[in-house]
This record gives structure tokens, sequence and C-alpha cells, in this order.
């Protein structure tokens, strides 16, 4: 449905007037040199006027998607991302990796551009939202290249996400009720089904996703002037049914656009003026990933080998301040082995540092001593040693090893 008369141009303007968005040229993504096809967990953003993508495990994974194009989402299997041509505004699937998509999804034309745009779960779908001035938001929803519906509607406000391929909205909040999240299954004003309600009246909520657990997240904060709902606030989490308000306040700061992990223990978002920002749902290990904005999250992570492997002759104290270890990096480990070594003896850390290992290679990691160590091996020539291998690619991954410390004479 299209309201004649409605002048595109104006909205786009009003709402980056009401939002503080740049309305000029956004600087241009530059390339980077590994155009490798990603696999696994990856994140789709905006990167100056282009989409990119990046697995947030693996450094050096990022590449563009598409140049002069917005984000419009990543399947669940992150295989595929999705894409609005900034000069056709021709909604699109692109193939990230081996067995992904690449079709037209939906083409609303440069006359009626679509407003945060989003694939489904599956690819099968899109949904973007429309304003009309006099009827106010709607979300359009199209299969892959047939016509679009209005899903939902909201005189007030509504934004957009997925749970799987059913849409989800937010719904404005009044003086007499609070803000509500919840599932669209019909055209029309009404919340078909309330997955959770704000009941503080001056929060607004916006951008909700769900994991598999049933945990929703959303953007809480007080209503943006011009836009209604909270374009940047606090990332909140709820319980689906809840009516009591968050079970947690993962920030407390100028963020939006949250999305899970396909694990469902982290979320992906943007964060105003400082880019693109990873967070455990537990609170922790709060981390910048790139620079950009607007991020989707799909794939699951690779299945990966051991931290690191101990390997090779036993080591030894070079000029009593460093430690070399022989160590081996899985083939399986696609994208190498990186993190820290600990090594401790007699309840004491004998030496720490960094590694990087490349897949299926061996490398010598030396390691400063420390002074505990020190004093240990110049009582001792010989000691049993525990080396505790702690990954940061692949994230999480953990490998012990018992060696053997000899003091070179």
């Amino acid at each position: 449905m299209r309201i004649p008369g409605l002048r595109r141009t104006a909205l786009v303007a009003a709402l980056a007037a009401a939002l503080a968005l740049p309305t000029g040229g956004l600087p241009t993504a530059t390339p980077p040199a590994s155009a490798a096809v990603l696999a696994g967990s990856v994140v789709v953003y905006q990167c100056g006027t282009s989409v990119c993508a990046i697995d947030p495990d693996v450094p050096g994974s990022r590449r563009v998607v598409r140049a002069n194009a917005k984000p419009a989402g990543v399947t669940t299997d992150g295989r595929t991302a999705g894409v609005v041509d900034r000069s056709t505004q021709t909604v699109s699937e692109i193939a990230l990796a081996p067995g992904g998509l690449t079709r037209t999804m939906a083409t609303p034309g440069a006359a009626d551009p679509p407003d945060f745009a989003a694939i489904s779960g599956s690819g099968g779908a899109t949904a973007w939202v429309w304003y009309y001035a006099s009827l106010g938001w709607y979300a359009r929803v199209a299969p892959a290249g047939a016509p679009s519906t209005a899903q939902a509607s909201s005189t007030m406000q509504l934004s957009i996400g997925w749970k799987g391929d059913q849409l989800m909205s937010t719904h404005r909040g009044t003086t007499s009720y609070g803000s509500r999240i919840c599932l669209e299954v019909a055209g029309g004003p009404g919340c078909d089904t309330q997955l959770a309600v704000e009941p503080d009246l001056s929060q607004q909520t916006a951008f909700p996703d769900i994991n598999a657990a049933g945990t929703i997240v959303a953007v809480r904060g007080p209503e943006s002037t011009g836009f209604g709902l909270p374009y940047y606030g606090a990332l909140a989490l709820y319980r689906t049914g809840s009516t009591t308000g968050p079970d947690r306040l993962l920030t407390t700061g100028q963020d939006t656009h949250p999305e899970f992990s396909a694990e469902g223990d982290r979320i992906v978002f943007e964060r105003k003026d400082q880019g693109i920002w990873v967070i455990n749902t537990n609170g922790t290990g709060l981390r910048k990933i790139a620079d950009g904005t607007m991020p989707f999250w799909g794939g699951a992570r690779r299945a990966l080998g051991p931290a690191l492997a101990v390997t090779g002759a036993r080591p030894v104290v070079l000029a009593k301040k460093r430690l070399v270890l022989s160590a081996r990096c899985p083939a399986a480990n696609t994208s190498g082995c990186t993190g820290t070594l600990t090594v401790t003896a007699r309840g004491k850390v004998v030496a720490r540092g960094g590694y990087r290992v490349a897949a299926g290679r061996s490398a010598a990691v030396p390691l400063r001593l420390t002074a505990k160590g020190k004093a240990l091996l110049r009582a001792s020539r010989k000691v049993k040693a525990t080396v505790q291998a702690t990954g940061t690619v692949p994230a999480g991954a953990t490998a012990r090893a018992v060696v053997t410390i000899k003091r070179k004479r």
C-alpha cells in the first residue's frame, strides 16, 4: 500500500535531523587485502558507504561485501547477507559462504526506499519499515521476489526484528501502558502476540532480538525527539512473558541495534560514534570489533580444536630472561592460533606471554620469565611445569601440557 503525495526525501531528512545522523557523504570503506570467503560466525555491518562482514573471533577477517549499499541482515547459518543497493533501493541476498543465497528479495524502488530492512533467519523473507504521514509506521514483509504485504502497523511507532522467520516489533508505550515487544502475524495496529512489556512509562524499547532460550534484548531509554522510540539507549535483557521490566541492563550508554550470536550467549551492538562492540549476556567480555554501524550477527562458531599443542624438545631458558616453547597449531583451526601461554611451577607463575601460530604449523614461542620464575630457576636447574594455553582464536579454547624446564648452562 502506498499513500500518494508522501515525499520520502522530506521524511529521510526529518529522521536524520531527529537522530543527529549525517546527511552528507560518509567516509568510504577501504577493502582489506584479504577477500577470503567467510564461514562460521559473521557480523555484517555498515562500513562507510559499503557493507562489510567480519568474524568477531578472527583478527584480519574483515572484508567488503558490497559497495554503495546498506546492510539488511544475515541468515541464522551465517552463509547469506542481506544488502540494500543505495541507488535502486533493491533488497538482495549475497552468498558469504558455500551454500549461501544470491538473489533479489524485494524492489521497493527509489521512490519509496525501505528503512531498517532485514532478511529473516532462513533468508526466505525480508522486512522493512515505511512511514506514511497520515497513518504512521508500517512493517512490510516480502518473500523472495513476491509482492510485499503490510504485516504490522502502529499509529505511534514501530521497529522490527526477527524471531527466526517470524516478524518481531516494538510498539511505543503511552501514558497509560508500557512499551511492548511483540510477534506480528497479521496486519493491523495491534500487538498480535505480546512477548514482554516495559512497565516504566518513562522508558521505551526498540530494535528487539531473541535467542533460543527466550531471552530478549532491546534498546531501552526515553523516546527520541521526532523519532518516538529510543534510537540509542541502554541494552536491556527481558524474559519472554515478563511484565516487570528488564532482568539485566547490560549497558548504560548510547547503544543501539543489538543482535544475539547464534549460540545466544553474546550480543553485538553499535555504540554511538564508537563503532561495533560485542558483550557477553552476563555483562562480561565487552570489546570493540570494528568501526561501523548497524550490525547483524549470524552463523555459529567454527568447530574448533584446542588452543595450542606444546610439543617437541624440552624448553630451555635463554639468558635467564626468556623461556622458549615449541608449539603447534592444529590444522583444524583454519584461522590459526592466537592467545596467551601461562607457565606455572611449584605454585608460581614462571613465565607468561602471547602466541600466534599459523594453522598446521609449528613455531618457537618465546615467553618472558617473571621475577618468581627467575628466582626459581636460579635455585634449581630443572623444574617440572604446567603450560596453560588460552585462545582468543579459537575464542575460549584451552589446552594444557606438562613440560620440564632446564636452565641453559
